[in-house]
């Protein structure tokens, strides 16, 4: 395989700081923005143009990490990943993450078009395109991600959770019995 787990391990960190950093730098673009001469203001739209291409660059390479992962787990299943029905199949948890990065990658290209149109632009000035490609996406991202969430896969069969909470409160003592 070209990327070894602890490659992408790395990789992932890596992508996660240096994201850190592009908020970060998003922040103070809009900071200087904010300060109000104009040279200030073109300074900090090119340092939230440059943040925006660099959350596209990396949320892109979580995409295909994500689907490099489906590949070989499709592929090479384990024995946890094959027992499970299709609703509430690690399956289903990546078209509910597929679906949700899709959403999230058209916001992100709207948003970075928006901003290199300037103050001035078509898109910051008609608030119709707010609401479709920023509000109405993040609303379909958070519906996806509720019907395809992760605990329907990691969580516990209620039987067993029944038998853990059975044997429980059979080991707990309400006063405990030591002498004083």
């Amino acid at each position: 395989s070209r990327l070894r787990c602890k490659q992408l391990v790395i990789l992932s960190f890596q992508s996660d700081t240096i994201l850190d950093q592009r908020r970060l730098t998003v922040n103070q673009g809009g900071g200087i923005m904010a300060s109000g001469t104009l040279s200030a203001m073109t300074t900090g739209e090119h340092i939230t143009i440059g943040g925006l291409a660099v959350q596209l660059v990396f949320f892109s390479v979580f995409i295909v990490a994500s689907s490099i992962f489906h590949y070989r787990i499709r592929n090479n299943p384990t024995e946890k990943s094959v027992g499970q029905s299709r609703t509430s199949s690690w399956e289903g948890v990546m078209v509910g993450l597929y679906v949700a990065s899709i959403l999230i990658l058209v916001r992100s290209i709207f948003r970075l078009i928006e901003y290199a149109q300037g103050n001035d632009g078509y898109l910051i000035s008609h608030e119709v395109f707010m609401y479709v490609f920023d509000s109405m996406l993040m609303f379909f991202t958070m519906v996806a991600m509720s019907i395809f969430h992760p605990s329907k896969v990691l969580a516990q069969p209620s039987s067993l959770r029944r038998s853990l909470k059975r044997s429980h409160s059979e080991n707990t003592e309400l006063y405990p019995t030591t002498a004083v």
